[in-house]
């Protein structure tokens, strides 16, 4: 018997505190080549004392928090970068890298334009949800419906074992049962 081994077409990496929605992610890759450099994660502009001092450097950068998907084309191109002059950061290095390789990355939003990768737990989303700008608590009546994070969510990050466990308990096991579901 021979045996061919062919490499992986996507590759998910995150930090111990991630927390992957597998149904969701291959929704999304199904319509993806993974032959394209793409990398698929949150992107994120950060405004610093540094970005209005110096507003022509790029403040990009990609939350490894929030966990990245790699195509096996980007992971290719990507391990041809040196990075010598780039920054200490992974997540600045890795946005300035795949730019200096051509390599192409999605910040993916679903049809509410809501981020489908998330750096924070879900304790921090949901309640921020229920707030308006000034950070006051708001009602929640049957004509609004606050929304933390959208329906085909991938992945969230900085959650605790207990979070992780609470939350595959509730995505493999929980129904949706009413006027929604």
């Amino acid at each position: 018997m021979l045996l061919i081994m062919l490499p992986a077409q996507w590759t998910f990496i995150a930090d111990e505190q991630s927390f992957l929605i597998v149904n969701n992610l291959r929704s999304l890759l199904e319509n993806s080549n993974f032959k394209e450099s793409v990398i698929f994660g949150r992107v994120l502009k950060p405004r610093t004392i540094f970005s209005y001092l110096f507003p022509f450097f790029s403040y990009e950068r990609v939350s490894v928090q929030a966990g990245v998907v790699f195509s096996y084309k980007a992971i290719e191109s990507l391990s041809r970068c040196r990075g010598h002059f780039f920054p200490r950061s992974t997540e600045t290095a890795l946005f300035l890298c795949s730019k200096e390789h051509d390599v192409r990355i999605i910040s993916p939003v679903d049809e509410d334009g809501m981020h489908l990768f998330h750096g924070n737990d879900l304790k921090t989303l949901i309640p921020s949800a229920y707030r308006n700008k000034n950070g006051v608590k708001i009602k929640v009546t049957s004509q609004l419906t606050a929304c933390c994070c959208s329906d085909h969510s991938v992945a969230f990050g900085q959650m605790t074992y207990k979070d992780i466990r609470l939350a595959h308990f509730a995505s493999s096991t929980w129904r949706v049962f009413g006027q929604a579901g």
